[in-house]
């Protein structure tokens, strides 16, 4: 068994560790699913800045912002105590873990116009552009570790998925990223463009189309999202 690499903290850009100092009492360890939440971040904050995203990695995964303030044991801090208080929690990460992240990223980027153009065929007569836009980021990537991560277990891809969107996104998000991620997978087995997975049963894409129901109550949180909207609206 090849032993796995030692884990290491990340260092913080220049300046940007006295403006924002890490916990020195508290720290975590890095996983997969940590790392593709960090990769959220980075994703939304990329795309929301329109900037290459390698140009807001170091600022990200280096650290884990929190905003857990435990109760103090008495009434008054000191001055250190107060500074971990409000410093954020450093995460120690393994090498795979780092390499992972970057090759996920790289995939969003190169499987782009394909996620694009799977989303365009699960979600025929949307205009993707008005989906609640963290659940499109959320999509973009599941399809991107589809293609890229063939080794990674669809059920596993589309369940950490889920989580994402539970935890930062609609009360309906995860039951529709489960939903479109499912159909997209067979959309992009149908034409080719990966294998398919063991652990999902065969079928046709259309066949898994046709199973796809919008969950209720998620076009009315698409429409609330848009600025100016008033709720009401039709998915045309």
């Amino acid at each position: 068994m090849t032993p796995r690499m030692s884990s290491r903290r990340r260092q913080a850009p220049e300046g940007l560790q006295a403006a924002f100092p890490l916990r020195r009492m508290k720290s975590l360890r890095g996983s997969r699913r940590l790392a593709r939440e960090k990769v959220l971040q980075i994703f939304a904050a990329a795309t929301a800045a329109q900037v290459p995203w390698d140009t807001v990695f170091e600022h990200i995964f280096y650290r884990d912002f929190t905003v857990d303030i435990p109760t103090p044991v008495r009434p008054l801090l000191t001055p250190e105590e107060l500074q971990e208080v409000e410093a954020d929690t450093p995460i120690h990460w393994e090498e795979d873990e780092l390499r992972f992240a970057r090759q996920l990223l790289e995939a969003a980027e190169r499987f782009r116009e394909v996620a694009a153009e799977a989303l365009c065929n699960v979600l025929q007569h949307w205009d993707i552009e008005r989906l609640v836009p963290i659940d499109r980021l959320i999509l973009q990537l599941g399809i991107a570790e589809m293609l890229a991560f063939p080794q990674t277990p669809v059920p596993v891809v589309i369940d950490e998925a889920v989580e994402l969107a539970k935890k930062y996104s609609t009360e309906h998000s995860g039951q529709f990223v489960n939903g479109v991620l499912e159909a997209a997978y067979y959309w992009l087995v149908e034409r080719g463009l990966r294998a398919p997975s063991p652990e999902m049963r065969p079928r046709t894409a259309q066949e898994a189309l046709q199973a796809f129901e919008l969950p209720q109550g998620y076009n009315a949180e698409v429409f609330h999202t848009l600025p100016g909207s008033s709720g009401q609206g039709s998915s045309q």
